[in-house]
């Protein structure tokens, strides 16, 4: 049968999906080796933490993903079992197509989505822990998403949760020649480059803490920089753009205003990691001024409603297919 637990933006608050989170990449490895499941998918942005399972046995294999997560994060098991809403076949399915099709996304119509669930499925594939019901039900998934964006346009903008944020940045502070330091070098960050050149800033760094920043830089023509390199970039910059998606605060309030004395323009602090690239206290310093994911939530805006149904129709449509087409297959 098909499994999947859920935590996302709609139904928890992104400091559990954060929490859920730290669980880490190797969770699917670490369940299929263990003979809990047949298989796994982890699909993990960042609004939501989501585990696609090929079980035998239900709730063997919730124990088994609850027990993984506890070990890997500071949650207890019955915590992450609270935190983790579960659907199987049918609700699995729908749910899967839905967030393809960028439905669920905290910004509806999103590019970035369709990509996420396309590599996690790849990695699966890669670390041969995708089995033939979860290939077949993430290709088909993916395939249904195309179709959504044929026939209703959702997903064909260039709408992100990073254009949303520069929306948001925009209200108080001019991205036209503006100084942007981007921190991060993930699919968060190519598309900010993207949307942060169409509104006419210039990026004057790129710094990456898993240290990818030089093959980042590269590929988008960006300045790498280096530790050394960080205190200047901060006192320069206008904007700081950081989405690393690593584990762990990467500029601290101290960093900053050591960086940031005697200098009198404002600073806007776009942080969209889930883990959060800035120190909280950083929000305090004067003339500081930061965008966040809870900020991208509040304000996203909404899709027109007519092809917002029809999406919901072409979703729901191809979920029966997909639906019954592996129920014949007695995959599940």
């Amino acid at each position: 049968m098909l499994l999947a637990l859920v935590a996302t933006f709609r139904t928890r608050s992104l400091r559990v999906v954060e929490r859920l989170s730290l669980a880490g990449d190797d969770i699917a490895r670490a369940l299929v080796a263990d003979g809990a499941v047949r298989g796994a998918v982890t699909l993990a942005t960042c609004n939501r933490f989501e585990l696609y399972l090929d079980v035998a046995d239900e709730a063997l294999a919730r124990d088994a993903a609850t027990a993984a997560i506890a070990a890997r994060t500071s949650m207890a098991a019955a915590d992450a079992a609270a935190a983790l809403d579960r659907l199987s076949d049918d609700d699995a399915v729908r749910h899967l197509c839905a967030v393809a099709s960028s439905l669920d996304s905290m910004v509806v119509g999103e590019q970035e989505i369709s990509g996420q669930v396309r590599r996690a499925l790849r990695k699966a594939l890669d670390e041969r822990t995708a089995t033939g019901v979860l290939t077949r039900a993430f290709e088909n998934a993916l395939r249904i998403a195309r179709e959504v964006v044929g026939a209703t346009g959702i997903g064909s903008s260039t709408r992100s949760v990073a254009s949303v944020a520069l929306d948001i940045a925009e209200r108080t502070t001019d991205l036209a020649d503006a100084r942007v330091l981007l921190v991060g070098t993930g699919q968060l960050a190519a598309s900010g480059v993207r949307a942060l050149r169409r509104r006419g800033a210039s990026i004057i760094g790129v710094f990456s803490p898993s240290g990818r920043a030089r093959d980042f830089g590269e590929l988008f023509g960006i300045e790498p920089l280096g530790l050394a390199d960080l205190h200047d970039a901060l006192a320069h910059a206008d904007v700081i753009y950081a989405c690393s998606g690593g584990e762990g605060v990467v500029l601290s309030a101290q960093q900053l205003a050591a960086a940031r004395a005697g200098r009198p323009w404002p600073l806007t602090v776009i942080d969209l990691a889930l883990h959060r690239d800035l120190d909280p206290a950083a929000a305090e310093l004067s003339g500081v001024t930061v965008v966040s994911l809870d900020d991208v939530r509040a304000h996203a805006p909404r899709e027109n409603p007519k092809a917002h149904s029809r999406a919901l129709d072409i979703v729901a449509a191809g979920a029966r297919e997909l639906s019954a087409d592996l129920r014949s297959r007695a995959m599940i």
